[in-house]
């Protein structure tokens, strides 16, 4: 088999003619002459030697993908370093990243599912407690009306709509949860998306743009994805925090304390969100990409991806049949 044709990771410019022009060395770097990107060459011709130990998209197995999560969230977490260390020569795999995301995504769901049947457990577990002994000392007349305030916390009529609710929060809404944390999260959660999308149509669809960065637009969409979908993280620390709250209801040690200081926290990291998505498309621009822009040029366009907000707005409009059918088949099933 003839090896694969060495390309410039930026542009897809076809690098054999300047290859074929060294005659007595081999030089370790070079400049794309189509985008004038800075090339490696031993990374050019085998991608595949690039292995990050501590990056998703090389591990080989589930297992890995476990060990590497907190690594590369951590990487993630300060752009700069991350785009320093995910050259645009670093090997990448779409199918590991979705499967990450999955699997990411799924396993912090599951655990606040649990925290938020836990809340409501306890919660009710302590007013059973309470109307049970005020049920003791209470006039006949009035202990059949106590009575009825007590659940039933062996029965199937408690535990189904108290999982699927728990599992469904934020699409449907139990008066359980009052704070409304999770529904505010989505909101900032999916405005992120929308400067993301922005960020996309910026660089794919003006074609001065195009021309400019010559930048083959799969980095990109690479990119919409992990700064897309990363902040909707924010709606899983939301979860917790209504459980917390709910946990703080009948414990006031040390649940109150906490409960008191999570929504302050909750609004600094959805502030941070929002600031990491912009930090994130400078860096991928600046360092991952090396596109070279004015400092001016390069706030003109950070300025222009707030024009993504509209698109969230549309996305929350369009997702408003889907919420609205995951409330109607809830109802069905009891929850």
């Amino acid at each position: 088999m003839p090896p694969p044709t060495p390309i410039c990771p930026k542009c897809g410019y076809d690098q054999s003619g300047t290859i074929a022009t060294w005659t007595d060395r081999c030089p370790l770097q070079g400049t794309c002459p189509e985008c004038g990107y800075t090339l490696s060459w031993p990374d050019v011709a085998n991608p595949s030697r690039i292995h990050h130990r501590w990056f998703v998209e090389h591990a080989t197995s589930k297992r890995q993908l476990l060990r590497r999560t907190l690594p590369t969230l951590w990487f993630l977490l300060f752009p700069n370093r991350y785009w320093h260390r995910v050259t645009m020569e670093t090997p990448r795999s779409t199918k590991r990243n979705f499967l990450w995301l999955i699997l990411l995504f799924a396993t912090f769901h599951i655990l606040t599912t649990g925290a938020l049947v836990a809340g409501n457990y306890a919660t009710h577990r302590s007013s059973n407690a309470v109307h049970t002994k005020s049920m003791s000392m209470a006039p006949p007349q009035q202990k059949k009306q106590i009575a009825s305030r007590i659940v039933d916390l062996s029965s199937s009529d408690y535990w189904v709509p108290t999982i699927g609710d728990a599992l469904l929060l934020p699409l449907i809404h139990h008066s359980l949860y009052q704070e409304r944390y999770a529904e505010g999260a989505a909101i900032i959660s999916t405005a992120c998306l929308g400067v993301s999308i922005m960020w996309y149509i910026l660089f794919c669809v003006f074609q001065t743009t195009r021309k400019r960065t010559k930048l083959r637009m799969i980095h990109v969409a690479r990119a919409v994805i992990v700064a897309g979908s990363l902040p909707f993280l924010l709606i899983e620390a939301a979860r917790l925090i209504e459980a917390v709250q709910l946990l703080s209801n009948f414990n006031p040690t040390p649940f109150r304390v906490v409960s008191n200081t999570l929504p302050f926290l909750i609004m600094i990291v959805s502030v941070w969100m929002m600031v990491w998505t912009q930090w994130f498309w400078i860096t991928a621009s600046r360092i991952g990409w090396q596109i070279k822009a004015k400092w001016w040029e390069l706030v003109l366009v950070t300025t222009a991806s707030f024009l993504g907000m509209p698109i969230a707005g549309l996305i929350m409009l369009a997702f408003k049949p889907v919420r609205a059918a995951v409330e109607h088949f809830a109802y069905w099933f009891g929850i």
